[in-house]
């Protein structure tokens, strides 16, 4: 679903192979890592299903920070943003495989370049609509959308509407499953934080894993472009964290200044 990180893990990969007792090691925070990296942005690129997917800002801040709610970049494109998008996953996912036949199910956004203008193929989505609604004994007032994007679109609006009906019961299968999709494949990055509310963090084992990956084999990285290399694989981080990143680098001696300007 997500071609730009499946190209990047196929690459980090591939350079962690070159590091044999490096793999064996932190194979399992790489997969961790990687499997809260796809839950995210398969979240967010779920959200916005018919572009093609790119990363979406994602910002996480380091566990040794202090949190804050003035920090908007945090607040609006953190958790928060996170938690309302992993309730898409399993209603759009599912009625992705509905309306498919054959062993290869295309991605939203391939389904939806792939739709005709044909008024048969959208006739048969409507149908497609109007059925679901009436066996689901959905409250929604249906009516036939003009075209065959705006009927798929239709359609997913009523996958999510099926876990809003106030039988709890029907309902609860949804909440549960993006709470364990939450827990399972995200917990290591989710953190209380009091008045601050629940954040997005990175710890520094995760994130020494994340800057070797991201730099690879090169023999150094200016830290504007490491920074982009984080962006392209879903870690977003704002100014006060990338400070708090550079200064970690420094502790630990891998950073070198060009000038005293930095």
């Amino acid at each position: 679903y997500l071609p730009f990180l499946a190209e990047l893990f196929k690459k980090d990969i591939q350079f962690m192979g070159t590091k044999p007792r490096y793999l064996l090691k932190h194979f399992a925070l790489f997969l961790k890592l990687y499997g809260f990296l796809y839950t995210s942005q398969l979240a967010l690129n779920l959200n916005n299903w018919k572009d093609f997917p790119r990363p979406r800002d994602n910002y996480l801040i380091l566990d040794i920070e202090k949190a804050s709610r003035e920090r908007r970049e945090v607040h609006d494109f953190g958790h928060e943003q996170l938690q309302k998008n992993a309730h898409i996953l399993f209603p759009y996912l599912a009625m992705s495989e509905m309306l498919q036949k054959g062993n290869v199910i295309k991605p939203l956004w391939r389904l939806s370049d792939t739709l005709g203008s044909s008024d048969q193929e959208n006739a048969k989505l409507n149908d497609f609509a109007r059925a679901f609604v009436a066996k689901r004994e959905l409250n929604y007032e249906f009516s036939s959308a003009d075209s065959s994007v705006d009927s798929l679109a239709q359609i997913l609006e009523l996958s999510k509407l099926q876990f809003k009906t106030g039988n709890k019961d029907k309902d609860d299968i949804n909440l549960n499953y993006a709470k364990a999709t939450l827990k399972l494949l995200c917990a290591d990055f989710i953190q209380r934080r009091g008045a601050a509310g629940t954040v997005l963090v990175i710890n520094q084992d995760y994130l020494l894993l994340l800057t070797n990956i991201a730099i690879g084999d090169q023999e150094k990285l200016r830290f504007a472009e490491l920074v982009k290399e984080f962006r392209n694989r879903g870690v977003f981080f704002d100014k006060q964290s990338q400070a708090e990143i550079i200064q970690f680098y420094e502790r630990i001696g891998n950073v070198e200044r060009m000038s005293d300007s930095g």
